[in-house]
This record gives structure tokens, C-alpha cells and sequence, in this order.
């Protein structure tokens, strides 16, 4: 990348997403040389805080996320760092825009807009943008859920069509900006044996299984209004989903059109398909309204039409305050064909390919070219790319929605379960004969 500014602007600078992930993710595409050498960044949030506290605010990020900050670096890159509070929901936004023309060297610099705002906001914050003139030069990266049902997901993307050209347009899923998800696709394309054994003759069932030990924290204002269907099944897994059982596609650059095929290819959830369970506890949770039956628990069985798939069901599974955590994809083959992929040199374990999908919560610095980078920073560079492959189209998103629609319309009856148990027990019933792998 050549030394030419680039302007970030960072909405939600303050919040917990910013700290926990994008912030770190910036530093570390600083420190490997990724980003021009004129950078800089503009956090913004409703909240009233100085340039000096936002940067206090990112080091306190970066200590807690990152291994060997060094003082440096560091200062290389809080030096590139301000802050201007605003509201593009109610307010005209002409302060914000000049905030962002005072750090950028001429008319010419191009801009990143990151939205790790509350959905809600997306459509308002994108017309605004447009309306005072910063959406020139610009590409914009909106953080999952891209809407919160069919009908917002129509009204944001009309107003996205409206403003944006479709190239400078990244809907994020860091799911696919995992360095595992990936690999699982590098995987498939690199052994002819694996791919012909890709398919319901061969593959019993696919599980994907996402629980946690904690609670909803401090998150509870935006868990309440979303819940774990929306949160994590409906877009981490249903896109991961997406990467297990679409038919590879001719090119890398066809892979987000490969992967809308495959959930065209689904069939749409009603809700005796899913499984809903809320953990003792969480209605005492500040932020949670009195009575909410938000779901903590989320578990769906997902069905394929086509040859590939067809009579094989993929499991998913999230839920808060659960025995244990881990990002898991279990997929299970039969016997022979296990047989198969062991004598082609394939590592199952008990017919069972098992590709863990979590990433390490530090990584170290002083490890050079070893380090793997985050999904955020993968995502982030490849915006700045113009790369797409690892985006969810616009097509992919809106069939998700139609996918849960009816059960957001219909909610499941939401079984109460104990903290640190493995949930509502209606959930082993939806699998069978099939057991969860833990």
C-alpha cells in the first residue's frame, strides 16, 4: 500500500466492539505496515469525550487485547487518533464533516467508514453521510446485524442503493474473516477425495456449535433487543453454513454469489425448527426490560433442498451462560467414507472432522510473519482492497431474513434453563436421534 492519507472514521469509537476488536485490529495492520503511512483515524460516538481521553481509552484497549504493546508503536499510532462527538440521528452532522476534512491532507484522500452502531441506525447515519458530502471518496463497512428483521433489512438496503455504489458497499461477518473458515474453503478446492465426499451419500450431519460461559455483561441494552437467533445463529452460523454446503465456485471472486446460492438453497425455519431458552438470572440483568422473553438460547435444525444435501441436517446452536465455550464445526461422515479420508492423509476424529473456529483472545507481537491476524483486521484490509470475496451480498443477507422471518414473527416458547448447564432440554429432542457433541 503506498504512503497516500486515508481517512478512518470509526462510529462507535467508545463502545465495546471498537475496544475489544477494531482498535486492536487497526494497531496491528499499523505495526505489520499495512496501512498508508498517512492514516489517520476519527472515532465518534454521542459520548462527550477529548481527543486525550479517546486515546486513554484506546490504550486501555490495546493493554487488555494485545501482548508487548510497545511504547513506539504505540505513539505512532495515538498520534493519529481524534475524536468528535456526534449524533448523525439528530443532529445535521456538519461538525463531524469537518472534522474529518481538518485531518485530511487534501480533497483527494480516501475514507473508511466503519458503523459499529446499533442496527437501527444504519439507514440515518448512511442518508446523513450523503446529505453532508462524506460519502465521497468513501467505502463504508457496516457491522453485523445488517437490519433486524425482512422489512428493515429492505429499508436500509434502498437507502444504501440510493447513496452508495455497490463496490463501496462491505456488509461484515468477521465469522467469515476467520483464518479457520477460510482454510475450510482451501481445504476443499486443494483435495479431490474431500470434495467428493462432500455430500449427503457421505456426511451423516454438520453441527455448528457456538455456546458461552458468560452472561450477556454489559451488552444486555443491545442483547434485548436482538437475542442469540439474531445475534450469532442467523448470521455467524447461517454464514458459515453458507461455506459448508455451497458447491465451489469457478473463482475466488464468485465466492459471495457461491455462497448466496447456498442459502437460496435452504429451507425456510418455522418455529418447530427452533429451540428457544433463556437462563435463570438474566432478567435481573440492568439494561434487560422487566418480563423481556428475549431468548439466551438459540438452537436450529437447518434442511437443504438439492442433490447435494438433501436429508442431511445441519444443527445450530448459541446460547449464553452455558457449560462451556467454544466455536466449534463438527461435521460427521460415515463410516466408509471416513475410511477415505484417513487413507488420503485427512485427521478425523471418530469419523468426525472437527475444525475449531475460535481465535486466541491476545496475540503476540514479537512473533513476525507467524502472528495470524484477526477477522477485523482481515476484513478491514480487505475493504480497503476492494475485495469482497469474504463479504455476504446483499442477495445473501436479505434471503437469512427470509429464512427467520417467519420465526421472528412466531416466537417458540422460551424455556427457562440453570446457568452452567448445557440449556433447555427441548434442545437434545430437536437433534434426534442425534445427541449435541458436548
Amino acid at each position: 500500500m503506498s504512503d497516500d492519507g486515508l481517512t478512518i472514521v470509526l462510529f462507535g469509537a467508545v463502545g465495546d466492539l471498537a475496544e475489544r476488536k477494531l482498535l486492536p485490529a487497526l494497531w496491528h495492520a499499523l505495526r505489520s505496515g499495512a496501512l498508508p503511512g498517512g492514516w489517520r483515524l476519527v472515532g465518534t460516538a454521542r459520548s462527550e469525550v477529548s481527543d486525550d481521553e479517546f486515546r486513554a481509552t484506546a490504550r486501555d484497549a490495546l493493554d487488555g487485547e494485545v501482548d508487548g504493546l510497545d511504547d513506539d508503536t504505540w505513539s505512532r499510532f495515538a498520534e493519529r487518533l481524534t475524536y468528535h462527538s456526534a449524533d448523525l440521528v439528530d443532529e445535521d452532522g456538519h461538525d463531524l464533516a469537518e472534522a474529518v476534512m481538518d485531518v485530511e491532507p487534501d480533497d483527494r484522500t480516501p475514507r473508511l467508514y466503519f458503523l459499529s452502531v446499533p442496527p437501527p441506525t444504519f439507514a440515518p447515519v448512511t442518508r446523513r453521510l450523503a446529505d453532508i458530502g462524506l460519502l465521497d471518496r468513501a467505502r463504508v463497512i457496516f457491522e453485523k446485524p445488517y437490519g433486524l428483521d425482512l422489512a428493515s433489512f429492505d429499508e436500509l438496503e434502498a437507502v444504501v442503493d440510493d447513496v452508495l455504489d455497490p463496490a463501496h458497499v462491505f456488509r461484515l461477518d468477521h465469522f467469515l474473516g476467520k483464518q479457520s473458515v477460510q482454510e475450510l474453503y482451501d481445504l476443499r478446492r486443494a483435495s479431490p477425495v474431500l470434495e467428493e465426499l462432500w455430500r449427503r451419500d457421505s456426511i451423516e450431519r454438520i453441527e455448528l456449535d457456538v455456546p458461552e460461559t458468560l452472561g450477556v455483561g454489559d451488552r444486555a441494552g443491545f442483547y434485548d433487543d436482538t437475542g442469540a437467533l439474531r445475534d450469532v445463529v442467523s448470521t455467524h452460523l447461517l454464514q458459515v453454513a453458507a461455506v459448508v454446503a455451497m458447491d465451489l465456485p469457478a473463482s475466488d471472486d464468485d465466492l459471495p454469489a457461491a455462497r448466496a446460492a447456498a442459502l437460496e438453497a435452504i429451507e425456510v425455519l418455522g418455529p418447530h425448527d427452533v429451540v428457544y431458552g433463556q437462563y435463570d438470572g438474566y432478567l435481573d440483568v440492568d439494561g434487560v426490560e422487566d418480563g423481556s422473553t428475549t431468548e439466551t438460547f438459540a438452537a436450529a435444525t437447518v434442511r437443504f433442498g438439492g442433490d447435494r444435501w438433501a436429508g442431511v441436517r445441519f444443527h445450530l446452536r448459541h446460547a449464553k451462560c452455558m457449560a462451556a465455550s467454544h466455536q466449534r464445526l463438527t461435521i460427521t461422515f460415515s463410516a466408509p467414507a471416513a475410511r477415505r479420508l484417513e487413507g488420503a492423509g485427512i485427521a478425523l476424529n471418530d469419523d468426525r472432522l472437527v475444525i475449531e473456529l475460535d481465535e486466541p483472545d491476545t496475540v503476540p507481537v514479537d512473533d513476525g510473519d507467524d502472528r495470524a491476524a484477526s477477522a477485523h483486521e482481515r476484513l478491514i484490509l480487505a475493504a480497503l482492497a476492494g475485495d469482497h470475496r469474504w463479504f455476504p451480498s446483499a442477495a445473501a443477507l436479505r434471503r437469512v431474513w427470509q429464512l427467520i422471518d417467519p420465526v421472528l414473527r412466531e416466537q417458540p416458547p422460551v424455556d427457562r434453563y440453570e446457568p452452567g448447564t448445557w440449556g433447555p432440554e427441548r434442545a437434545e429432542r430437536l437433534v434426534a436421534p442425534y445427541r449435541w457433541s458436548v
